[in-house]
């Protein structure tokens, strides 16, 4: 008796160690089945969330993003704390589900619905040529301003690149701007000596834009390779790669300015295939990743006679290729769907009047019927049935559906 009463407690004690084993076991097993029921149930709430309520191009998203300096004008505060990708303030660019009149993605352009969005994408795209972003030419706080009026006007940035390819990613309702930079001025693009970037630099400037919603982060860069030290690819000689990695991540086009920015209208032949070639050839070593440098914009807008050595040609064994360029002015103009689009000719205002912007609101504030409008559709392209005569006629070798209203 007192030695089956001696060994009681010891059972005892083995059932509670088996029985908090079990516990362990059971809950080892059970918590991850109820974390992936948790999971499942909240994505499927999300799902028809989102279903219910399609997200509008008045807020696009953006990813990534680190605090940014304040949402007003430029300062000389920086955009964020560091100029990586990793890092990046960078606006994501809505695709078709984004849409300014609530309506899917997924819903067929109609008739009804092109004449409710207003779309018209034969109508004409302002494409903006900037230089040295500074105080004695155009002051950071104006490229802001332009920015935030485009953007309250209904605009919406894309690049050359995206000009040419058919402009697949504006949202409904919105009308594209593309914003150029030519000669790789420090302004364009500094770093900061705490890493971060400066935010009365163009970069910094349009992070800043796309930061607050409604934009994102668009443009066509052609930076000088060659020739004056103070503007070689943005200066910071010690930056320039990470400079260059950065702007393409971000959502950027880098377009070639030739290789020493010679006059293309009175350079031989040799000349003008060597400026190409290199020039493309380098930017793309670069940048690395299989970027191709897709735009061309010749110095002072300048020429050969032979335009057709702009687009391809050879130099030691090096060739190039370019499917767009770019001119040295002009106004607005036509979309990539008209019969009046020359992808090799096209024009740029000059922004360096301080009206520019407002001017070209405006402009198509009086001519509704000259702006383009997107549907938010890439397989379709819609028109008023009323189309202007000026915006010429449909390409005869699109391979979108047309809608006309």
């Amino acid at each position: 008796m007192g030695a089956s009463a001696q060994t009681d407690p010891r059972r005892d004690r083995a059932r509670e160690r088996r029985a908090r084993r079990r516990a362990r076991l059971v809950r080892r097993l059970l918590l991850p089945l109820l974390a992936l029921v948790v999971i499942a149930a909240v994505v499927v709430g999300v799902t028809q969330a989102t279903r219910g309520e399609p997200t509008t191009a008045s807020s696009p998203s953006v990813t990534g993003s680190p605090e940014v300096s304040g949402s007003a004008p430029p300062s000389s505060a920086s955009v964020d704390t560091s100029g990586s990708p990793a890092n990046a303030g960078a606006g994501v660019t809505p695709s078709a589900t984004d849409v300014t009149d609530g309506g899917p993605a997924d819903s067929p352009v109609t008739p009804a619905r092109a004449r409710d969005l207003g779309a018209n994408e034969m109508g004409l795209i302002p494409v903006l040529m900037y230089h040295k972003i500074g105080y004695d030419i155009v002051p950071p706080p104006r490229l802001w301003q332009d920015i935030q009026q485009l953007k309250e006007a209904g605009f919406w940035p894309a690049t050359i690149r995206e000009l040419v390819e058919g402009l697949a990613e504006i949202p409904a309702g919105k009308s594209p701007v593309v914003f150029t930079f030519d000669d790789s001025s420090p302004t364009h693009y500094r770093i900061l000596e705490d890493g971060s970037i400066d935010s009365d630099s163009a970069m910094g400037i349009i992070r800043n834009a796309a930061k607050t919603g409604d934009w994102a982060v668009k443009a066509t860069f052609f930076p000088l390779i060659e020739v004056n030290a103070a503007n070689t690819l943005f200066g910071q000689p010690e930056y320039a790669d990470e400079k260059l990695r950065n702007m393409v991540e971000w959502g950027c086009e880098i377009g070639s300015h030739t290789l020493t920015h010679p006059d293309l209208s009175v350079a031989s032949p040799a000349t003008v295939a060597k400026e190409l070639a290199q020039s493309q050839a380098r930017l793309e070593a670069r940048i690395g990743g299989g970027y191709e440098v897709f735009t061309l914009s010749p110095p002072y807008g300048e020429y050969p006679d032979d335009v057709s050595v702009l687009l391809s040609g050879e130099h030691e064994g090096v060739t190039y290729r370019y499917s767009a360029v770019v001119l040295a002015g002009g106004e607005s103009g036509p979309s990539p769907f008209s019969s009046r689009f020359d992808p090799i000719r096209i024009p740029r205002i000059t922004a360096y009047p301080k009206n520019t912007v407002p001017n070209l609101i405006q402009f198509f504030e009086s001519h509704p019927g000259l702006r383009y409008v997107s549907d938010g559709d890439p397989d379709t392209i819609s028109l008023p049935s009323d189309l202007a005569e000026s915006l010429g006629t449909p390409r005869t070798d699109l391979t979108q559906s047309i809608v006309r209203y």
